[in-house]
């Protein structure tokens, strides 16, 4: 299973309604503009850079308050490029105040940030010992990784 997916379902308790994996920024903006209408009133945006031995690439997830998430990867941040513009469109859109580019985490630092409606960045997990690793995701018996 990709690690994004098991990450969002096991750790943050989601359950996941769609995912795609082209890192490609204009296509995760016009696959947000058609789910938009199933995604419904958005609470948080997630921002999730994976361990390097985990997965590669930049993911965000879109999630609303029946628990269910949405994750693209055509997102960026950390950088000046079309992903990171990507991701202020996609804020926009959702009607998010997208975060000034110096309060977002820098590029590929593995970790996990939340923005919120008003654009105020928080911090979850920190790379290396704070972002589970896939083989701890998997075990379901492992407390330290129970849904919030």
């Amino acid at each position: 299973m990709n690690y994004v997916v098991n990450f969002v379902r096991t750790v943050l308790g989601y359950f996941v309604m769609f995912f795609e994996d082209n890192g490609v920024t204009e296509l995760s903006l016009n696959d947000l503009k058609r789910q938009r209408h199933r995604i419904g009133e958005v609470t948080e945006v997630i921002l999730i850079y994976p361990p390097a031995s985990e997965s590669w690439g930049f993911y965000t997830v879109v999630t609303h308050d029946r628990n269910e998430a949405w994750i693209f990867s055509g997102f960026a941040w950390g950088y000046p490029g079309e992903g990171p513009r990507g991701l202020e469109t996609m804020l926009k859109v959702i009607g998010f105040v997208p975060p000034t580019w110096d309060e977002l985490p820098p590029a590929h630092v593995a970790g996990v940030w939340t923005i919120n409606r008003s654009g105020v960045i928080g911090h979850r997990y920190d790379e290396p010992s704070g972002v589970p690793r896939l083989k701890d995701l998997e075990d379901e018996n492992n407390p330290s990784y129970a849904p919030e």
